[in-house]
């Protein structure tokens, strides 16, 4: 049966009513409180939660096995959590464009874990040259009506300030069978927070 698109503060107004006497809703809180144990995730996805992406990694290298053969490749991998959700998703990406690896132009999925509690799909793409990191990710509530759950949608755009070193190695006395030269980039770790700007709910 095809979903109905509602308005959102129609859902939001719908989920109120039905949760009012269960779950106490808490009103008037800052948008980047996380879930604690007296929200569920329908009160949590109300206030369009903010992801944080823990242990934010990118890395590259260029290794010429010759002077006219590279290995090339740069990674981005993180943890997502979403204070709505009880679980955190893993996210990575791989590619082996030159030269700045990732131009914001593709998405890239994120795993959750097997024994999650609910269904959720989150993707992300970046920009290694400006550091624009969109997110988007849709979710289910398990505790909704099993038969009015209602499905949210959000995304959210931020800037990751790489903090990187380069490091660059070149063989001499180079001959066949042995390395040319390698260059590397290292970037230290980042925990990035993310505020949706885009936030839809449907039933």
């Amino acid at each position: 049966m095809a979903g109905r698109f509602l308005p959102l503060n129609l859902v939001l107004g719908l989920l109120l009513a039905s949760l009012t006497a269960s779950a106490p809703l808490v009103l008037g809180e800052s948008r980047l409180q996380r879930r604690d144990a007296r929200q569920s995730c329908s009160d949590a996805s109300m206030n369009a939660p903010p992801w944080t992406a823990q242990d934010f990694d990118f890395h590259s290298s260029i290794t010429f096995s010759t002077p006219a053969h590279q290995i090339v490749g740069g990674w981005v991998s993180f943890s997502l959590r979403n204070p709505a959700l009880p679980f955190v998703m893993s996210c990575f990406a791989s590619s082996s464009q030159l030269q700045e690896f990732f131009y914001g132009d593709q998405w890239f999925s994120c795993s959750a874990p097997p024994d999650a509690a609910t269904a959720s799909e989150a993707e992300f793409r970046f920009d290694r040259a400006t550091g624009r990191f969109d997110i988007s990710q849709n979710w289910i509530c398990p505790d909704a009506d099993p038969q009015s759950r209602i499905t949210f949608n959000a995304s959210g755009t931020t800037t990751v300030p790489l903090d990187c070193a380069t490091s660059r190695w070149q063989n001499g006395n180079w001959s066949m069978d042995h390395l040319y030269s390698t260059e590397s980039v290292e970037c230290g770790l980042l925990n990035i927070t993310i505020v949706p700007n885009d936030l839809e709910a449907w039933a």
